[in-house]
């Protein structure tokens, strides 16, 4: 996993708001913005370049949004292309449903695909760390890029500055809008803009998987007659389907339930680390009288809107945008984030 540093925010730091004022107005002390050069411009103007940015302890490439880290992409890309080459060379052929179980495989595999690439790739709701100067909710990468928060000035900057519906993450150099967690197979943050496809990619995985294991069993007499070799790879295949179909399942299931009580992953790690109890996992309040009540959980619908967009539930099942350029936040629709931590 990679080392990252995340400021939580919180309405209750303790931060001074008139040396916070003082570093506002003082120009000279607004850091100035990061330095980056075009190193490839592989696909001409179809994708964004690849860029490049020199830190004081190494160089560090961008493709647009994101940090060029193509490793997990292709492990993964391997593997389902392995997985499906092993199904239609051995089970496909003892299916009778060949057109039924083809459109099935296949539409399920690219929802899947489709839903994995947008959670790796695209941008989950970054900010840059100087966003109080031009405070937008959607900026180019070339924007993005130039307010990354690589030096300890700058760094500093965006801990004095930080909104109170975001996370600074120090590995990324900005902020992420409902930050969720560090995902390690898209090798991406888990955010506002992309948490809705992390949501697909195992909703659609899990589908893919049970029903690749499915249309397996069904020709599974006829492949153990072909001999040793072709069991032996179809019971390692089938063991893959389960064993990622169970585990993107639990995965799925989780983080709806994160979404139903209205709490990150990051909210949940802290009070598990300083031994919270229930109660400010579940945002009770308590009142004047003593009396508590669930000020910030907003409900089900409510909290799935909040990751899915105000669309119709046809809309949140595909893999399109949740949210256009026009995001804009209530920070009253956040609940109070956990104090200071580094992650």
């Amino acid at each position: 996993m990679k080392e990252d540093y995340t400021f939580q925010l919180t309405k209750d730091d303790n931060i001074d708001s008139q040396n916070t004022l003082n570093y506002l107005n003082n120009q000279e002390d607004i850091p100035e913005g990061t330095k980056w050069e075009v190193c490839c411009r592989c696909f001409g103007d179809l994708f964004s370049p690849f860029i490049k940015i020199k830190t004081d302890k190494s160089e560090r490439c961008f493709w647009g949004y994101i940090e060029f880290d193509p490793c997990m992409p292709i492990f993964v890309s391997f593997l389902l292309i392995f997985v499906h080459a092993a199904f239609f060379i051995f089970p496909f052929q003892f299916i009778k449903s060949k057109m039924v179980c083809f459109l099935t495989v296949t539409i399920f595999l690219s929802l899947f695909l489709w839903s994995y690439f947008f959670a790796a790739c695209s941008d989950p709701g970054f900010l840059p760390y100087n966003w109080v100067q031009t405070k937008k909710f959607k900026y180019s990468w070339k924007e993005q890029l130039t307010g990354l928060a690589i030096n300890n000035e700058q760094i500093e900057y965006a801990r004095l500055h930080r909104p109170s519906f975001a996370s600074f993450s120090k590995s990324a150099g900005r902020f992420v809008i409902r930050a969720d967690h560090i995902c390690g197979w898209i090798n991406n943050w888990v955010g506002k803009r992309n948490h809705k496809h992390f949501l697909l990619m195992n909703f659609w995985g899990f589908i893919f998987c049970f029903n690749l294991f499915g249309w397996t069993m069904v020709g599974s007499d006829s492949i153990l007659s072909r001999g040793p070799f072709s069991a032996m790879l179809q019971f390692m295949v089938i063991g893959l389907e389960v064993i990622f179909g169970a585990s993107l399942t639990f995965v799925f299931f989780d983080s709806i339930h994160d979404l139903v009580v209205d709490v990150t992953r990051i909210k949940k790690w802290k009070n598990q680390n300083n031994n919270k109890n229930g109660d400010e996992l579940k945002h009770l309040i308590e009142d004047e009288n003593g009396e508590k009540y669930e000020k910030y959980k907003i409900g089900c619908m409510n909290s799935m809107r909040e990751v899915c967009g105000e669309g119709s539930f046809l809309c949140w099942i595909l893999p399109i945008e949740a949210f256009g350029d026009d995001l804009s936040i209530n920070e009253d629709d956040f609940p109070v984030q956990a104090s200071s931590a580094t992650y």
